[in-house]
């Protein structure tokens, strides 16, 4: 990242503006546009994660208000108001010229919201991958510290995010909300803009897992009204592996944050669910059709389907006192997922990243957090922590660590280090190194199971 750039700066600069008050700001629909193709230009120019990450780090301000911004569920009249102020512009040819101009004041509620995203969106997208780099790089639920700066500088400019209120300043039932209307297809075709906010939404819950556990809550518009609209649009067409897969993945993440809330979730959904995956299993393409790759992907893509399917049709009780759920059916969504070399991985990264690893830690994640010398997968608050989680009474590290460490050994440290590199939370890289290694993809499922039993206890222990 070239930091004297100032086309860039300027960028940076226009965004910032508009998402701290869009109504009143010089932006206008050709300068966000510009903006967003000069920052997603430099963005994706970038090979090493580590100056995607000081880039996304350098710009507090920018993350601040574009959080605050996505984050509030706008009224009607206020989509309005900033696409008056948006659409005004008579200087850019561009922008006279716009055709979303007619979708202003005066027409439909529904095509004003359409052009609405239509402007609006790029900017969300193009911050919303910053985002995501930062929450990815920091230790779940450990803020970041406030800086001393001589001279003084603006509050904005200090490290994001400082703590709760900063992380999500409208709330959390506000912000699941706004970040539904993001998301919704009908705006911004199907997987544009569906995939990246529920990534988003990973990235939030996996930083901070109560946002998870209000995702799981009615209406359930995030997390499961709008995959389950998007897939059926897709059926009446072609649906892509990678789509399905995605969305599973990711819903990986959530259930670690609330496994009984997300289960409870589809429970209560649980005709539209299934009637929606019946018609994703009649629509995946014939063996002889794929190639050797391919077959393999949808392989692992269909047991994910069949795994939740047949949960779903099994008889389900829900305790009235803990609202834990459990089934008839031992073959459960919770021991099947983990067919698959990715969603495996996604529970070791999850772990990785989810702090002191003491069930009995009384501090929780203060202080200098250490790594597991053998597994060098779980981390602890100190020597103190570390020695008790190793014999600890229900949950000792000393078992979960012998399976660890000899998945790590046959990676190897080279494969294993570069495994938790910022972009690799997708499990391809990880799959690819376990088939060339040859590793039995039953032993990467049991690991992956384990470490799913301890994070899903450790959630519970933490609400």
């Amino acid at each position: 990242m070239n930091a004297a750039n100032p086309l860039l700066e300027k960028a940076f600069e226009v965004l910032t503006i508009f998402f701290r008050d869009p109504t009143t700001s010089y932006a206008c629909t050709t300068s966000l546009f510009w903006a967003c193709d000069q920052i997603s230009t430099e963005w994706q120019g970038i090979t090493s994660e580590a100056r995607k990450l000081k880039m996304a780090k350098s710009r507090p301000q920018l993350l601040r208000a574009a959080i605050r911004f996505m984050t509030l569920d706008l009224s009607s009249a206020q989509r309005t108001e900033i696409l008056k102020a948006i659409t005004k512009c008579q200087t850019c040819q561009a922008c006279r010229e716009l055709p979303l101009r007619d979708a202003c004041p005066g027409a439909a509620e529904e095509l004003r919201n359409h052009a609405f995203h239509a402007i609006v969106y790029p900017p969300v997208w193009a911050t919303t991958q910053l985002l995501t780099c930062v929450l990815s790089a920091l230790t779940q639920g450990k803020f970041r510290n406030r800086k001393e700066y001589t001279p003084p500088r603006d509050p904005e400019a200090q490290p994001w995010p400082l703590s709760v209120e900063d992380f999500l300043p409208n709330g959390l039932k506000t912000s699941v909300n706004a970040l539904a209307f993001w998301a919704k297809p009908e705006y911004a075709g199907g997987t544009k803009a569906v995939n990246p906010m529920l990534r988003f939404a990973a990235a939030l819950t996996t930083f901070y897992p109560p946002f998870g556990r209000e995702l799981v809550k009615p209406p359930y518009t995030l997390l499961l009204k709008i995959p389950m609209q998007y897939f059926n649009d897709c059926l009446n067409g072609v649906i892509s592996q990678g789509d399905v897969t995605t969305y599973f993945g990711l819903s990986s993440v959530f259930s670690l944050a609330d496994r009984d809330g997300f289960l409870r979730m589809l429970i209560a959904n649980r005709d539209s669910v299934l009637t929606t995956f019946e018609r994703l299993e009649s629509h995946v393409p014939k063996p002889e059709e794929l190639q050797p790759s391919e077959k393999h992907r949808w392989d692992s893509t269909l047991t994910l389907v069949r795994g939740w399917s047949d949960m779903l049709r099994a008889k389900s009780t829900i305790d009235r006192k803990t609202g834990s759920v459990s089934f008839d059916l031992l073959d459960t969504m919770e021991y099947r997922r983990f067919q698959d070399f990715g969603t495996s991985f996604l529970a070791l990264y999850k772990a990785r990243k989810e702090g002191c690893w003491n069930f009995d830690c009384p501090g929780g994640n203060g202080g200098t957090l250490r790594l597991c010398s053998q597994c060098d997968l779980f981390h602890y608050c100190g020597p103190k922590c570390q020695k008790e989680a190793w014999k600890h009474p229900n949950y000792p590290h000393k078992h979960i660590c012998i399976l660890v460490c000899t998945l790590r050994k046959m990676l190897g440290p080279g494969a294993w280090s570069q495994l938790w590199v910022l972009g690799a939370t997708d499990g391809t890289k990880f799959e690819a190194v376990c088939r060339a290694k040859k590793i039995d993809e039953e032993f990467v499922r049991v690991v992956g199971d384990r470490v799913l039993m301890l994070s899903t206890i450790k959630a519970r222990s933490k609400c």
